[in-house]
């Protein structure tokens, strides 16, 4: 846009997303100009975004998108680490003692004043640290009442700590309604069943049928390893099965993840679903795809309502929903926003691994959890049923320590990508 080789104006930006045109058919512009009959709010951002000063300074901003990561970056990382981190702590403190009320901690992210030489406060610099306080004046025993639950059973704060960094029903959502859209869109003899229960939730012509549809709509989907939480189906009543969909509408939505996750992977960015909207509301394949006439005899007009109709089903991915999962308070100020990957790349989990696909899956189990007290289990989504017989092995089957033949138990059971995780420790394990 800055250089005049974007294929779309400022204006015509603000217009489509901000949903308005002075060529629109309902505009009434008469006795005065377009600008004119704007509301105030908007007439001055469209005399801001004019102005080249803006236009440079939103270039500037633009180029972090493809500058390398240098050591400038350092200190924005390191606040977003920490935010991320203090975040983290809090809720797993909050899971930990359940009693205490939500906001009892405050997150400070500002290292403790010193004092120097004269007395006078001085900011260091050489310590990095986190400040969890009591909001309440005096305390109100969450220091006390989090020592006494930690010193029962300190591995259980760090497994909470680290389900506070694990991927949020949202984050699981979005990618499960990514894989299944796949699977209705594909030509696979195996995924056929699952567009026909898609088709019968659109039909279904009373309360019955729709419920015997969704019935059966679960039963496919745990049938292609896709889990079917209640959330993922509201979002796929919101999003793809709502009323006036068709299985062309299935066929154009995987079509258009497939390019936003190609445009991600090619320019290495997060792409806002607003943003991808914008781009796609020049494709005209969306009327062809709804059972819709839409003839609007300007083009904007016609943009402006593809956009429409796109982000209402497209959603959230990425960056934006990640940031969402985790938030911290502080009521003097704003903390940065949270990043789960960043802590994670920074500070990788430490627990040790067995796959089930290994033929001695239950002799390494036993081995690492003598020695570390703490081992996952992994298995592939088609290992389903083999995960379930391993559990009610590991649940009947004493582990020798060399000492007592100890029973372990399973602690917890998550999705991580096509992955199965199941948790296992030993309660008398030295921690």
């Amino acid at each position: 846009m800055r250089l005049g080789r974007a294929a779309a104006t400022t204006r015509e930006v603000l217009e489509t997303i901000l949903q308005w045109s002075e060529d629109d058919p309902d505009f009434d512009g008469a006795g005065q100009t377009a600008d004119e009959d704007l509301p105030r709010r908007l007439r001055e951002l469209a005399e801001l975004l004019e102005q080249t000063a803006t236009g440079e300074t939103l270039h500037q901003a633009a180029q972090v998108l493809w500058e390398e990561i240098g050591e400038d970056w350092e200190a924005w990382l390191r606040a977003r680490f920490k935010s991320t981190l203090g975040a983290a702590l809090i809720e797993a403190a909050h899971s930990l003692c359940p009693r205490m009320g939500g906001g009892t901690l405050v997150l400070d992210l500002q290292p403790r004043p010193d004092r120097n030489k004269q007395g006078n406060a001085a900011v260091s610099g050489k310590a990095d640290e986190i400040w969890l306080t009591e909001s309440t004046i005096g305390g109100g025993g969450f220091v006390e009442d989090f020592l006494r639950r930690y010193v029962e059973d300190p591995r259980r704060y760090f497994r909470l700590l680290e389900a506070s960094l694990a991927p949020s029903d949202l984050e699981l959502v979005s990618e499960e309604l990514t894989r299944v859209l796949r699977f209705v869109a594909s030509a696979e003899p195996a995924s056929q069943s699952l567009g026909t229960a898609f088709a019968a939730v659109r039909d279904a012509a009373s309360h019955a049928d729709s419920v015997r549809a969704l019935n059966t709509l679960r039963t496919e989907l745990t049938r292609h390893g896709v889990q079917p939480t209640p959330t993922l189906l509201i979002s796929l009543g919101v999003r793809v099965l709502r009323p006036g969909t068709n299985a062309d509408i299935d066929r154009f939505l995987a079509r258009a993840m497939q390019e936003w996750e190609d445009a991600e992977e090619r320019l290495g960015i997060d792409i806002d679903a607003r943003v991808f909207a914008l781009v796609k509301s020049s494709d005209p394949t969306l009327e062809q795809a709804l059972p819709v006439d839409q003839r609007v005899a300007v083009d904007s007009a016609t943009t402006s309502w593809r956009y429409g109709v796109l982000y209402g089903m497209f959603w959230s991915r990425g960056a934006q929903i990640r940031s969402e999962s985790l938030r911290a308070w502080n009521p003097f100020h704003r903390l940065p926003d949270c990043d789960r990957l960043l802590t994670l790349a920074a500070a990788p989990r430490s627990t040790r691994q067995v796959m089930l696909s290994s033929p001695n899956w239950f002799e390494e189990l036993a081995a690492l959890l003598v020695q570390h007290g703490a081992v996952e289990l992994v298995g592939g989504l088609e290992e389903s049923e083999r995960m379930a017989k391993a559990l009610l092995r590991i649940g009947t089957q004493p582990i020798d320590s060399e000492a007592l033949l100890i029973h372990a138990r399973i602690t917890g059971i998550h999705r991580d990508g096509g992955r199965i995780m199941a948790e296992i420790e030993l309660p008398e394990a030295f921690q």
